[in-house]
């Protein structure tokens, strides 16, 4: 996925598809009918449909300038003590 502004361009990497996290885990007040309402633009890109839940991504966008290159780490990163997810807790991925 690439969206250009101008001469401005955004674009991703990708590192893990799709999380475990189940949408209550994201959201916990949201509720099946809240995000039903919903199905009309989640669908088919942010709403999977073989699990029944919304497909979230751990990914970093990159940003691209005719003078400038940033990097947005969206903040899953490696080493963070997180013992209420044992997936996640002192995670060592390859990325970043």
């Amino acid at each position: 996925m690439t969206l250009t502004l101008g001469e401005v361009t955004i674009g991703r990497v990708v590192e893990i598809g799709r999380s475990a996290y189940p949408t209550t885990s994201m959201l916990p007040d949201s509720t099946p009918e809240a995000i039903a309402r919903h199905h009309v633009w989640l669908k088919p890109d942010f709403w999977d449909d073989a699990v029944g839940d919304l497909g979230a991504r751990i990914q970093t966008w990159i940003v691209r300038t005719p003078r400038t290159t940033v990097l947005i780490d969206t903040g899953v990163g490696n080493g963070k003590a997180r013992p209420d997810s044992p997936a996640w807790h002192l995670r060592q991925g390859a990325w970043l």
